[in-house]
This record gives C-alpha cells, sequence and structure tokens, in this order.
C-alpha cells in the first residue's frame, strides 16, 4: 500500500489516529522543555525573569510527559475497560497474515520500551496519579527523578515503534522529531532577554548611569530572534 499519512490513519482506523497524536505531543512537549531548560544559559534567563512560575511550569511539563510515555505503555485493557496504548494498538491492526510479521516486531519493540519507562512508570503510579504513602514518608524508599537520558531513549523507542507500523504500510514515517511549535520556548526566552534587557536600560537611565546616547547604543545591541536554547 502506497499511501498518505492521511490514507493510513483511514485504513488503520481511530486507535492508530489518536495515538499518532500522542506520539506527535509527546515530542512537541518534550522539544519545548530541552528548548527551555536545556541549557544552563536558558535556566538562568527564566530564573531571572520569574524563578517560582518557571518551577512551576518545568515540573508541569515534565510531569505531562511522564504521564503520556505511562498511559502509552499502559496494558491494552484493565478490567473491563479498554486503553487507548500501544499495546491496544497492535491489538488493533489489521489480522491479515500479512500483518503476523510485523505484530512480533512491535510486541518486541514494546517490550523494550516498557523496560526503559518503568522508572517513569513509578513516577505516574505513586507521585503524580496518587500519593504512595512509603515513597512519601520514608527516605529509604524515595522515587527518584528520571534522567533526560531516560526520556531521549524512551522517545526514540516509541518514535521507533510507529515507524515500523508506517513503513509496513507503506509511508516513509513521520519526523515527529522535527514538529514545529509555532511562537516556541525559543520565542520565549527572545522576549523574556529584550524585556530584561529594557528593564536594565530603564533602571540605568533612570539612576543616570547612562546618557541618551549610551541608551541607544544599547537598544542595537538588543538580542536577535537567533536564539536556540537546545
Amino acid at each position: 500500500m502506497n499511501t498518505t499519512i492521511e490514507k493510513l490513519s483511514d485504513y488503520l482506523g481511530p486507535v492508530y489516529t489518536e495515538i499518532d497524536q500522542d506520539v506527535t505531543r509527546i515530542h512537541a512537549y518534550w522539544k519545548l522543555i530541552l528548548q527551555l531548560f536545556g541549557s544552563q544559559e536558558s535556566v538562568d534567563i527564566l530564573n531571572r525573569s520569574a524563578g517560582f512560575a518557571i518551577r512551576t511550569i518545568q515540573n508541569s511539563l515534565t510531569d505531562s510527559v511522564i504521564l503520556r510515555i505511562a498511559k502509552l505503555t499502559d496494558p491494552a485493557k484493565t478490567g473491563r475497560f479498554e486503553n487507548l496504548s500501544l499495546s491496544n494498538l497492535i491489538d488493533d491492526l489489521p489480522s491479515e497474515p500479512t500483518d503476523a510479521v510485523l505484530r512480533d516486531h512491535l510486541a518486541t519493540k514494546l517490550a523494550s520500551i516498557k523496560t526503559v519507562v518503568d522508572g517513569m512508570r513509578t513516577i505516574r503510579n505513586k507521585r503524580i496519579a496518587h500519593r504512595d504513602h512509603a515513597s512519601a514518608i520514608k527516605p529509604a524508599e524515595k522515587i527518584l527523578g528520571v534522567p533526560r537520558s531516560v526520556f531521549d531513549k524512551s522517545i526514540r523507542l516509541i518514535r521507533e515503534f510507529m515507524h515500523e507500523i508506517q513503513r509496513h504500510y507503506g509511508f516513509e514515517g513521520t519526523p515527529y522529531d522535527l514538529v514545529e511549535l509555532g511562537r516556541d520556548g525559543d520565542s520565549l526566552l527572545f522576549y523574556l532577554q529584550c524585556g530584561q534587557k529594557f528593564i536594565d536600560l530603564h533602571e540605568g537611565v533612570k539612576l543616570g548611569r547612562m546618557s541618551e546616547a549610551e541608551t541607544v547604543d544599547q537598544i542595537k545591541q538588543l538580542p536577535t530572534r537567533s536564539w536556540h536554547a537546545v
């Protein structure tokens, strides 16, 4: 089947379409996190602007990515309820004999994904979705955070899982990692830099530390829109 991604979505159905969108959102959120918090320079800019607010945003974005990855690796069913997960997607794929090899490959890939994201699932189950008593109270059972390398690897494996499906049905593979964010983290950093620069200039003029000519010269040295934090 030589197809476009739209035709592939029509062929495989709503489960594939929703999970494809979930995978895109995970890549978008992770890209935003890397733009905002991927370097010490960007973190310093954010903290100077609004430290507490930025920390709250960072925690919320990170928890959102953990939640989304954990949900994708849920079993196909929990009790009598179906989960919109990668396992459910495997079950929902066409059952023609030619798809048997695909199913085997996907099951192997999903097992690898689950191994990598085990720590994320623990955080989802014991800290985000529920407040586990022991891990909250007892230092010995404290839940550790997730290293950046684990996020990178898990997202890459999920991307490869989806590409396995897409290429099987004649599509080259969605470039999830190149998702466009519009006015993204880089844009926010640019505006914060400019805002901080104008605040500094205002203070300098107000306190008599700068002449009008020096102020104009400093305005000409404002940051450009070429900021990239990652």
